[in-house]
């Protein structure tokens, strides 16, 4: 901020009571982030009875998303914050107010063609923002705070300044939160796994909330999407360029056994294909068809006959909010979810046929719960496997391993 904290502490007062007005602006929302960090529990109270209604609108605009991020940081009151604007992300029969600020106003157009899954998730709140680039950031931040790759340099310097008037723990005031978000998230990612894995910013959204609550009903949703279409009939959902990163990240998780994403035999890398930062440091992926073959070609697997795999996992926690939580599925209960739902359609030597759908099987042949059955069953197509191994280098990884236990690398 250009400005003196004496300067500053002076404009406070009028600054809270027109943040709605200057949420329009990416300029304005720092102010307002920076004064939400400033002030003590009555500011925030003020703010957050002035965005009471505006939850979805403002956490799914250009720019005022990052004042709830700030304001959900560093709010030690966590049961106003979620009373005051956390629930009507879980209400899904929440009817949006007008804005305060005319400015703020959704910019895109309806789509008329919109329908469907598609329709279906854009009218739950918590999935319209989990779809949404800057939404998702506020759920990321909660679900994975350590990993830096979600917000930009921008957005990190704004939610780690300092602030004098917090007095709670933040890893308790985060648990509180996600205690109260817990149910919505689980039940969006359940309803609508197909949509979301196809989306970068929602498929980051349920690889976290895997990670996080380990929910044997979210695990079996997104395991049978895998198997479903993707985009359309003729693309299986394992072949998406999205989601089988996605499936990947899943099984990595699975088989290290410590979150750190890399699978045995995995060599080291980077994949930052769900993580594409835009020039203000954000997801980008409002025009992700358009750009998709340059954010992904760092990975190889999308090009058959080209280079191997190297993927290390981004650093999201695996720690549960609640270590005292009962309900947590198996460890490889997505690879098991998996192997089941692949064996009701093509198998996972159709799987095969495509690069892509062959390094999600490489994957799950890294889980030790999964891989003698799944070896065992690819191993009745061997030829098969070493035909298209000549073409496909997640192909070509399969078959190494299906012969000899090795991953090819």
């Amino acid at each position: 901020m250009h400005c003196e904290d004496k300067d500053f502490d002076e404009l406070l007062p009028n600054l809270i009571d027109n943040a709605m007005v200057l949420l329009a602006t990416r300029p304005g929302s720092k102010v307002v982030a920076e004064a939400i960090g400033r002030g003590g529990a009555k500011e925030r109270r003020r703010v957050l009875k002035s965005m009471k209604g505006h939850a979805l609108q403002l956490l799914t605009h250009r720019d005022a998303y990052l004042a709830i991020m700030r304001l959900v940081e560093v709010t030690d009151d966590t049961v106003a914050l979620q009373k005051g604007l956390l629930a009507e992300l879980c209400d899904e029969t929440v009817q949006e107010k007008f804005a305060a600020n005319p400015s703020l106003e959704d910019e895109k157009e309806e789509d008329d063609n919109e329908k469907g899954d598609e329709a279906s998730a854009h009218s739950v709140p918590l999935a319209q923002v989990a779809l949404h680039n800057n939404g998702s950031k506020l759920l990321l931040r909660l679900l994975a705070p350590a990993n830096t790759k979600y917000q930009g340099p921008e957005e990190l310097g704004t939610m780690e300044r300092p602030s004098a008037s917090s007095k709670k723990d933040p890893s308790r005031r985060r648990q509180e939160v996600l205690a109260f978000l817990r149910e919505g998230l689980e039940s969006a990612c359940v309803q609508h796994a197909r949509i979301l894995l196809m989306s970068r910013s929602g498929c980051s959204v349920v690889v976290e909330v895997i990670r996080m609550w380990r929910s044997a009903a979210v695990i079996e949703a997104v395991a049978a999407a895998a198997a479903g279409p993707g985009e359309s009939e003729d693309e299986p959902m394992y072949d998406h360029s999205i989601a089988h990163h996605a499936l990947k990240k899943i099984l990595h998780a699975e088989a290290g056994g410590d979150g750190d994403g890399e699978a045995r035999g995995e060599g080291e890398g980077t994949d930052d294909a769900m993580e594409v930062e835009n020039p203000t440091g954000g997801i980008d992926n409002e025009d992700e068809d358009e750009d998709e073959d340059e954010e992904l070609k760092p990975v190889d697997e999308d090009e058959e006959g080209e280079g191997d795999e190297d993927e290390e996992d981004d650093g999201g926690t695996m720690a549960a909010a609640d270590e005292d939580d009962t309900e947590r599925a198996d460890p490889s209960a997505f690879a098991t979810a998996l192997v089941q739902s692949a064996g009701e359609g093509k198998g996972l030597a159709g799987w095969c046929d495509s690069n892509r759908g062959a390094f999600v099987v490489h994957a799950l042949l890294q889980v030790p719960a999964a891989e003698k059955g799944v070896v065992a069953q690819l191993k009745k197509h061997a030829k098969k496997l070493t035909a298209k191994a000549k073409t496909s280098n997640g192909a070509k990884l399969v078959l190494a391993h299906v012969k000899g236990g090795k991953t090819g690398k």
